[in-house]
This record gives structure tokens, C-alpha cells and sequence, in this order.
């Protein structure tokens, strides 16, 4: 038979399968494992704490490069000289970013130049007066930034 002691400590549901297992609150194996967990938890935490800063920080460098060229390609656009290697892919992106709020395909289907340059066309004979119209932002003044400092990591 089985004594009383192990019946204790484990919980059986309806289909006697075990459902639950008793534990003390101040085991020390299972308070190591919950403390190895939060140092897990803490420095997942700050790895994506990290990589958002990365990504926006770079997002932020993409959209000032993007400024750039929507100031090269809004005069190009409005006097007609969209033709030839000076109106670039860069230029159209920029165009449709800021002005329409259309973020091109980077690849695959619809990512090419082409097809970039004939839904800018769509979009401004959809709306026409909306590059006419449009006031260009002033360039950001970038200023070169330190690198950040690495995270501190606690010792236990």
C-alpha cells in the first residue's frame, strides 16, 4: 500500500491524474529556480529594452536620411523631372513616406523601382493637390552622440 505521507503531496483530478504538487514556501531549491527565473526575466527585459532603443534610434537616422531626399526630389517632382538616373529610388520613398503615408515593400513583390515610381503616380492622381501643396520640414541638425553606455549587470 502507499502511506500517507506521499498522499499529501499530491493532488489527483478526477481522472487521477496528479494536478498538483504541495510545496514549502521557503524550500531553498525552489526559492534558487524562482530567483534564477527573475534574473532571466530582468535580463530578457533589458535585451529588448536595447534592441527597441536600437530600432528606434535607427528609425530616427532612416527618417532624416528620407528628409534629405524628400528636399532633392519635391522640386524634381514638381517641375517634371522625374525622368532619367537623378530621380532615385530613395526619392520616391521619401515622397510617399512623408507625404502620403505609404510605406513601399522593401522586397518582393512591388519592391522595385518602377513600381514604386507608378504607385507615387496613383497616389498623386488620387490626390493632386497634395504635393502641390505640400511645405517641406526643415533638415534636422544631427549631432554626432556618444555611444550608449553597456547595461550594469547585478552579481549575485
Amino acid at each position: 500500500g502507499t502511506s500517507l505521507d506521499k498522499a499529501a503531496k499530491v493532488r489527483l483530478c478526477n481522472l487521477g491524474l496528479v494536478a498538483n504538487h504541495s510545496a514549502f514556501v521557503n524550500n531553498p531549491e525552489r526559492l534558487s529556480r524562482l530567483e534564477s527565473q527573475l534574473r532571466l526575466q530582468q535580463s530578457i527585459g533589458s535585451i529588448h529594452e536595447i534592441q527597441q532603443q536600437a530600432n528606434e534610434a535607427s528609425r530616427k537616422k532612416e527618417d532624416a536620411e528620407l528628409l534629405a531626399h524628400l528636399h532633392e526630389a519635391l522640386p524634381m517632382w514638381r517641375s517634371g523631372a522625374t525622368g532619367g538616373n537623378k530621380f532615385k529610388k530613395n526619392h520616391i520613398k521619401a515622397m510617399l513616406v512623408f507625404i502620403f503615408g505609404i510605406t513601399p515593400p522593401k522586397s518582393g513583390p512591388g519592391s522595385r523601382k518602377e513600381q514604386w515610381k507608378a504607385s507615387l503616380q496613383a497616389a498623386d492622381q488620387k490626390e493632386p493637390a497634395r504635393i502641390q501643396n505640400y511645405t517641406l520640414p526643415p533638415l534636422p541638425i544631427i549631432l554626432p552622440q556618444a555611444p550608449a553606455p553597456a547595461p550594469a549587470q547585478s552579481s549575485s
